[in-house]
């Protein structure tokens, strides 16, 4: 009897339910299932994010690429330079639409034999042209010169900033290349108006910036005419590096080209 009394008064909280409220059962059923479902969501989330990351590693040079200039050179790396040249020499036009120049890129070399040096008066020492890219402006009349219309220092302003162009578009795209030299058209009288001597740390600040923020206006020039907003910034970007020219020979059989600063 008193066992009797024992068992019945066990407090029921102590008891384990011999079968379980159907409500807990779903309850549990819902947790456990938002909690796979949130496992699950947060599984492709990181992929997705791995997957970017991916993608972002492996072409970082092209989106800083695209990031610095609207048009860029595509294809064999091997084809840049002559791509930069028909590319740049395209936007350049006189009044009647035609090109000013046309842009021939080339191995450094004066009547096929190869330009090994170059050495500018007033500084010591020669350049080796290893690492040297060279364009020709070349224009539609006698020996290479411009045949419409008639020499302004507006067209030769025009000309200088598309030598600009060559170099930052080269400087920026162009593996292996640490100077460019180019040679501007001469007069119908066949007189030299001056070469372009540009190296790729004169062009460092340029080239760390996109480039419109150094030419603001990278359409086509019209009327080979720079637009006055621009006058400054291409005097100041090309005149240290605008040379009076000559060749001589090395001892090897070689070219040296020399380059002088224009008289004042």
């Amino acid at each position: 009897m008193a066992e009797d009394l024992a068992t019945s008064e066990r407090p029921r909280s102590l008891e384990a339910p011999l079968v379980e409220h159907p409500g807990g059962a779903r309850k549990r059923g819902a947790h456990r299932r938002r909690f796979v479902l949130a496992y699950l969501a947060l599984g492709v989330m990181l992929g997705v994010a791995a997957a970017a990351f991916v993608v972002l590693a492996e072409r970082p040079a092209e989106k800083e690429a695209a990031a610095w200039s609207p048009w860029q050179p595509a294809r064999e790396a091997g084809e840049y330079p002559s791509q930069i040249a028909r590319y740049v020499g395209g936007k350049y036009k006189l009044a009647n639409g035609n090109p000013i120049v046309n842009v021939i890129q080339q191995p450094p070399q004066v009547q096929n034999v190869a330009i090994r040096w170059v050495a500018i008066q007033g500084s010591s020492g020669v350049v080796s042209t290893n690492g040297s890219l060279m364009y020709v402006l070349c224009g539609r009349g006698r020996r290479c010169s411009i045949k419409e219309g008639k020499p302004t220092a507006d067209r030769l302003r025009a000309l200088k900033r598309e030598g600009l162009e060559l170099a930052l578009y080269t400087f920026k795209y162009v593996d292996g290349v640490d100077s460019v030299i180019e040679l501007l058209p001469p007069t119908a009288s066949g007189k030299s108006t001056g070469a372009l001597y540009f190296r790729k740390r004169d062009l460092e600040g340029e080239l760390d910036r996109p480039l419109g923020n150094t030419l603001a206006r990278p359409r086509a020039v019209k009327h080979a005419r720079v637009e006055p907003s621009e006058v400054l910034t291409v005097e100041r970007l090309t005149k240290p590096y605008l040379f009076n020219y000559e060749f001589q020979q090395a001892q090897d059989g070689s070219a040296v080209m020399v380059l002088a600063h224009p008289a004042g």
